[in-house]
């Protein structure tokens, strides 16, 4: 009940306050420890959040921060960095 849950071919679904779907995260193996409620997941991950979508391999997550790091080769997909971001003026 306090332990450490180990699974493969992770699917886990983000739902909204009323229980609608807001995002995806998928993973080929993860360890995730139910007392301190973080996470370690190797191989390919990849998290989906309307528009947004990041992906790459391995990955350390804390439910409790809310906070998700991509540890390498990671690709960043998203519509809300301003067009004109790093562009001269």
């Amino acid at each position: 009940e306090d332990g450490l849950i180990f699974a493969e071919g992770v699917r886990v679904d983000l739902l909204a306050e009323d229980g609608t779907l807001d995002g995806r995260l998928t993973a080929e193996g993860c360890l995730f420890d139910r007392q301190t409620k973080h996470g370690y997941c190797e191989g390919a991950v990849g998290v989906s959040k309307g528009t947004d979508r990041l992906k790459g391999r391995g990955m350390y997550f804390s439910i409790e921060e809310q906070f998700i790091k991509i540890l390498s080769e990671c690709e960043i997909r998203t519509q809300r960095i301003p067009m004109k971001l790093g562009r001269l003026s």
